[in-house]
């Protein structure tokens, strides 16, 4: 089964008990900023106008000295054919210095426009590395703490690290979305979804269904 027949069999399932509205789209306009920055196919004249509106992103998993970076889902993920030199001179910023220290500065993200789009798929993995590194960080200090070396400290870790991986593999690879699951993350502003292309090709297909004046220029026109 190809993901267009996935998403036809989900939408027998949508009876609309959670239709979508614009009032729904602007209660939960961070949410919907960030899937349409990822996921809309925008006209060029559109990113330029919305420009400031229009979340850009950065990937996860970018090393500092405190820690890997989260991913903000944005534009860098939109794979519309949208990446021009006129938009990245638009939407490309010089990086900032976000610590200074040890001699070393450390810069924020910096656009690249042979690197645009960037996988979104990666991102899971960024998320897996992300959690596990701060999950072995409190192992440790637990373990330098209390002074625990037993075996059952690692056994829970391991089976913990196994815990995360499953979470976001199931995540990603879920395929059954009806209109109640699809309230459920909008609400939590659960945007890890952002990398399942099944429930964001069903998302923006809903959308369009339940919204019959949708128009992209509406939606930043008001936020």
């Amino acid at each position: 089964m190809n993901n267009d027949d996935q998403i036809m069999e989900n939408s027998e399932l949508n009876d609309k008990p959670y239709p979508l509205n614009w009032e729904s789209l602007f209660q939960h306009q961070d949410f919907f900023n960030h899937f349409f920055s990822c996921y809309f196919p925008f006209h060029e004249a559109d990113l330029l106008f919305f420009q400031h509106k229009i979340i850009l992103g950065a990937p996860g998993g970018i090393p500092y000295s405190f820690g890997y970076s989260d991913t903000n889902y944005g534009l860098i993920f939109n794979k519309n054919n949208i990446w021009n030199q006129r938009t990245f001179s638009t939407f490309y910023r010089e990086p900032q210095i976000i610590y200074a220290g040890n001699s070393i500065d450390e810069y924020s993200f910096e656009l690249k426009l042979k690197q645009l789009p960037y996988n979104i798929n990666n991102e899971i993995e960024s998320k897996i590395n992300l959690e596990s590194n701060q999950l072995i960080e409190q192992y440790r200090y637990i373990s330098n703490e209390e002074g625990l070396r037993d075996e059952s400290l690692y056994e829970n870790l391991g089976n913990e690290l196994k815990d995360i991986r499953l979470f976001y593999s199931r995540l990603k690879s879920q395929i059954d979305f009806d209109s109640e699951i699809i309230f459920n993350i909008i609400n939590s502003n659960n945007q890890d979804y952002f990398c399942n292309e099944i429930f964001c090709a069903f998302l923006l297909n809903k959308i369009f269904a339940d919204i019959d004046d949708f128009k992209i220029e509406k939606f930043y026109n008001n936020i």
